[in-house]
């Protein structure tokens, strides 16, 4: 399930210098219509859509989304301060971490990027690695030589070492929560 909120008639600013290659946009909580600050959302502006994190604005800058040009050439939107838009947002009720995955696929930093294609890599190593188990285990039970048997026993061994690291690493770069900034 999903909910999906309009952003009308809003302001599209450049990111604060500091912010500038940050995996968020900036929305203030007037225009975010019931969205929590550190939600995982797909932005949208016409048949475009990028999927990012929102905090809020400081305090007085309503009617405004602050966005870096990295988001900005996603979205199609060139920059004109002068100019108002109107943007969507829906998030995701139920499958909150494949929003977060897609955030971190399209993130501005290609360490973020790098880092989630690791964990993906890990997981696919990690399965792999059981399905090598279950095939060797499932093979020892066949009456083979003494060394057919050590080889297959290594190999057991060696793909559950793969499955257990595979699986850890890459629960571990998929599922770190957001680090809180001090800001809002």
């Amino acid at each position: 399930m999903t909910k999906t909120k309009a952003i009308k008639d809003v302001y599209v600013l450049q990111a604060d210098k500091e912010e500038m290659h940050k995996g968020w946009v900036r929305i203030s909580e007037n225009e975010r219509c019931g969205i929590t600050n550190g939600s995982y959302v797909r932005l949208s502006y016409g048949e475009k859509s990028v999927f990012t994190q929102v905090r809020g604005t400081r305090p007085g800058e309503n009617g405004i989304v602050k966005m870096s040009e990295w988001y900005r050439d996603f979205l199609g939107l060139k920059y004109d301060p002068s100019r108002k838009v109107d943007l969507e947002t829906t998030q995701s009720t139920v499958w909150k971490v494949f929003d977060r995955l897609r955030a971190l696929l399209s993130h501005p930093d290609d360490v973020f990027r790098l880092s989630i294609g690791l964990a993906f890599i890990s997981l696919a190593l990690g399965l792999f690695g059981v399905g090598l188990a279950f095939l060797s285990i499932n093979l020892s039970a066949i009456n083979l030589s003494a060394a057919c048997s050590a080889v297959l026993g290594f190999l057991t061994v060696l793909a559950l070492v793969v499955a257990i690291l595979g699986i850890i690493l890459g629960i571990l770069i998929i599922a770190k929560p957001a680090k809180p900034t001090n800001s809002s």
